[in-house]
């Protein structure tokens, strides 16, 4: 068995033959000459951030307690997809969503028109998105290889010209030409530290430049031949001191618990009362015996000489490990913009509990929901026939609009506003066929502007309401 099949087993293998299936020899034979060509000339860029992230996930209980809140809330908001009929009320829904969500809810149902997609919405869900991950699984590890390292790589497998299958590569090195700062990508690599120099990496390890999808977070990183402006910046990057902190912190509380807290040394006070060594031993007997009783009694030394305590180390109150831990766990909070009463109840209250979890979808939820979005957009879009590709935060049970507050919204209006058929979507009832079903209304009658304008009907006058009264 080789080394590939030992590390991914036959997953790796069933993708490459996926991929001769469902493309032309003549492409293929194409690929490949790209690849020698092409990848092996190329200098692969150096990623200064060094940090293994997955080691803090696995190792340190706030990273895991963030970014699986934050990754558990985006796999709960649902990917639909939308043609645009109006870019300016889309992107004025998305500047009144905070402020006026009703409104903005109104405005988008005017802007966009949802279409079904059920072949994309299996792949990402519950469908198989690969031989080895689920949709859920495969948007799951995307998720979160973003937010730990900042970065993640998507590689979709095509079929009749439709993606058919989908893979997350969480960590990549792209392979750029240093001296073309403006377009150096020339492809990508995936387990450099294990296969050596570029050079000696298998080319079934190295990709096209098309074939990979790159999201990540911005950087202000200066464009030079460092190529550091071609990678996202980890969230933790800053907070590396902090998770140092979290760790050694936690590891000297579990000693000072495990030893029973500080220790000392016990002596006569006086240097002609001289303990002998059968003496010492005697007295070291007794204590361990007495730290095993339950009895408080057994704890009582009654002595004839004066005895002197030498305290070494200090007690973990003293030390206020706790706080300094805490103090650091709030840090990584603060690092993906997580409200700290999801890590501290103190700082919760009953009145602020709403508040608290709509600002954690508005700030921490909403923007890995949007670059995931115009990512899945950008691949998939041309293929499927739609516009636009969102995973819709505000169909979160706590980010749902209520349909009355909407329909009162919508009675406010002033007249002429809105046609019939654009209420009824709003109010998710879907439009009627009928013509005049998509003509302005006058409110307070009913009477459509068309037939005021062409002079065959016209509402009563208030002098004629006055007299009918």
């Amino acid at each position: 068995m080789g080394v590939i099949e030992v590390i991914f087993g036959n997953a790796i293998t069933k993708r490459v033959n996926q991929q001769i299936a469902v493309k032309e020899a003549t492409a293929f034979a194409s690929g490949v000459s790209m690849i020698n060509l092409t990848l092996n000339n190329a200098l692969p860029s150096i990623n200064p951030d060094m940090a293994d992230y997955y080691q803090t996930f696995k190792t340190i209980g706030a990273v895991y307690e963030v970014t699986d809140l934050i990754s558990k809330k985006f796999l709960n908001c649902p990917p639909v997809y939308y043609k645009v009929k109006d870019k300016a009320k889309l992107q004025r829904s998305k500047t009144l969503l905070k402020t006026d969500p009703v409104a903005a809810y109104v405005l988008k149902q005017q802007a966009v028109e949802e279409v079904d997609v059920p072949e994309l919405t299996t792949l990402l869900t519950n469908g198989a998105a690969n031989p080895f991950q689920t949709g859920t699984q495969f948007l799951w590890c995307t998720v979160l290889s973003y937010l730990l390292n900042g970065n993640t790589y998507i590689h979709p497998v095509t079929g009749g010209g439709r993606t058919k299958i989908v893979y997350c590569f969480p960590n990549m090195d792209i392979l750029a030409d240093p001296n073309d700062l403006l377009d150096p990508i020339r492809g990508y690599r995936l387990l450099p530290t294990l296969f050596g120099q570029a050079a000696n990496v298998p080319a079934l390890f190295q990709f096209l430049k098309e074939e990979i999808f790159h999201a990540k977070t911005g950087t202000p990183a200066p464009i030079d031949r460092r190529m550091e402006y071609l990678y996202g910046v980890a969230p933790l990057r800053a907070y590396l001191e902090s998770l140092r902190s979290i760790k050694e912190g936690k590891t000297q509380a579990s000693k000072q618990a495990k030893n029973g807290g500080v220790f000392g040394v016990l002596s006569p006070r006086d240097k002609e009362d001289q303990l002998s060594k059968e003496q010492k031993d005697q007295l070291k007997e007794k204590m361990v015996e007495a730290r095993r009783s339950n009895d408080e009694l057994s704890r009582v030394f009654p002595s004839s000489i004066g005895l002197a305590w030498s305290q070494i180390g200090l007690p973990i109150a003293d030390l206020k490990l706790l706080e300094l831990v805490e103090a650091s766990e709030e840090d990584v909070y603060r690092a993906y913009h997580v409200p700290l009463s999801f890590h501290n109840q103190k700082a919760s209250t009953d009145n602020n509990v709403g508040t608290e979890v709509k600002k954690l979808v508005y700030d921490a939820v909403a923007p890995v929901c949007d670059a995931m979005g115009e990512i899945f957009t950008i691949m998939l879009s041309k293929q499927y026939g739609f516009d636009c590709m969102e995973f819709d935060y505000t169909q979160l049970p706590e980010m749902a609009v209520n349909m009355k507050e909407v329909a009162d919204y919508l009675k406010s209006l002033p007249f002429g506003v809105l046609t019939p058929n654009e209420m009824r979507v709003a109010l998710k009832y879907g439009e009627k066929t009928d013509a005049f079903m998509n003509e302005h209304y006058i409110q307070s009658t009913m009477t459509t502007m068309r037939s005021v304008a062409d002079g065959t009907n016209t509402p009563p006058t208030a002098s004629a309401t006055i007299s009918n009264g």
